[in-house]
């Protein structure tokens, strides 16, 4: 056991062992679309078993990919997150019938900037996906069809130099739709059964916010019952590492906003709005002016008995 003598705090050896955990993340939903720079969600679940009860509230005030909410909905705890990018909580998709969606392939207003630098082949393929998702009923599950668009998006261009034919690009999307479709419908389940209610239900446990930590405590979208938080769980973005959150890298040095586009969203800023500032500003004083603003707001949503997790390396 690792103690913290100040608050008497056991860190059980399962914790440390999580830290150090070099496993690949390809267990669902975390494997869905894989956001950069996320942590393992081993971490994240041992640290919640080992720091709050079932019923508790985590929050996350850079939840990236949704790793910690994700992790605390699975252990029957509440969870709120708070992130800048609209791209960041794309795991966290809200539960629906997803059955049509295997049998079925909002539309999305074209623009250059989206489909900056994006390959013929695999521009037409994600249009003619795009515009087949017109078909489904419920905007839910058209949000997941663009949720696998991503994912096959970040496959076949992010950081690669060859492009997959439009065949290759349709069979990979009709294969994770299934793939996806199943294993979110048993995780749904499975988070269900533990936190005592319907699926349909699960979506209460949780409040992903689209908006700057900066202000979390004036936001006021989390439930004052949930407060204070019993844990704080995240890993902000790390002072002058250069991380590409908001595009894709394609033939090199080449980026791409696509990602937006897939999502249906939009791009919000440079690379600076999301890392907190310029990575070359001499003393990063705007970054860490940020990241101070950020904490202190946190603070309202605490209180002297809340912990604060947070992971400050990764490979």
């Amino acid at each position: 056991m690792t103690e913290c003598k100040k608050r008497n705090i056991v860190v059980p050896p399962a914790v440390i062992q999580a830290v150090l955990s070099q496993e690949r993340v390809d267990e669902p939903p975390h494997s869905f679309y894989k956001y950069p720079a996320r942590f393992s969600p081993l971490f994240a679940r041992e640290a919640i078993k080992a720091f709050t009860q079932p019923g508790d509230t985590v929050i996350d005030p850079f939840c990236g990919g949704g790793t910690s909410l994700v992790e605390a909905i699975a252990s029957g705890r509440k969870a709120a997150g708070f992130d800048i990018s609209s791209l960041a909580w794309a795991d966290l998709m809200e539960t629906a019938k997803l059955e049509k969606v295997e049998s079925k392939f909002d539309t999305v207003e074209e623009e250059a900037h989206y489909l900056r630098n994006l390959p013929g082949e695999a521009r037409s393929c994600f249009e003619t996906i795009i515009h087949r998702t017109e078909i489904l009923p419920k905007e839910r599950q058209r949000r997941f069809v663009r949720l696998i668009l991503l994912s096959v998006g970040q496959w076949a261009l992010d950081c690669k130099t060859n492009v997959p034919t439009w065949p290759i690009l349709r069979s990979e999307f009709c294969s994770r739709v299934k793939l996806v479709a199943g294993q979110h419908f048993e995780f749904l389940t499975q988070a269900a059964a533990m936190n005592n209610m319907p699926r349909c239900r699960l979506t209460q446990m949780r409040r992903i916010i689209n908006c700057s930590s900066e202000n979390s405590h004036d936001d006021g979208r989390i439930p004052d019952d949930w407060l204070p938080a019993k844990l704080v769980l995240t890993s902000p973005p790390y002072p002058g590492v250069h991380v590409v959150y908001h595009r894709w890298q394609i033939n090199g040095r080449k980026e791409t906003p696509a990602p937006f586009w897939l999502a249906n969203s939009r791009d919000g800023a440079g690379e600076a709005y999301y890392c907190l500032g310029r990575r070359h500003e001499p003393d990063l004083k705007t970054y860490f002016d940020r990241l101070g603003k950020a904490f202190s707001s946190v603070r309202g949503l605490v209180d002297k008995n809340s912990l604060v997790v947070q992971l400050v390396a990764f490979s």
